[in-house]
């Protein structure tokens, strides 16, 4: 069984105020994203397949965000939403 999961991630402001995309990786997708998101933003949307948890949270929980929607149980996305919110702190990655 497959789990889908999206997290949104806001621009930033620098000092001059203007808005600084918060971009991970691949700028062009940026593009692909931000006329489905509001104000700008940017979005991860995942279909995955297979996971190890203990590897995957410690890798993302350094970038944040807010998760708007994924196919996970109760459980398991509550914890997601802990780590991202920084309210869950999960060892580092082997």
């Amino acid at each position: 069984m497959s789990n889908l999961i999206a997290v949104a991630y806001p621009d930033k402001n620098d000092e001059n105020g203007k808005v600084k995309p918060h971009q991970l990786h691949r700028p062009a997708a940026r593009g692909a994203a931000g006329g489905a998101l509001w104000g700008g933003g940017a979005a991860l949307i995942v279909l995955i397949r297979k996971a190890t948890p203990d590897k995957v949270l410690p890798e993302i929980s350094q970038y944040g965000g807010e998760v708007i929607q994924t196919s996970l149980d109760d459980e398991s996305e509550e914890r997601l939403r802990e780590v991202l919110e920084g309210k869950l702190t999960v060892g580092a990655a082997s």
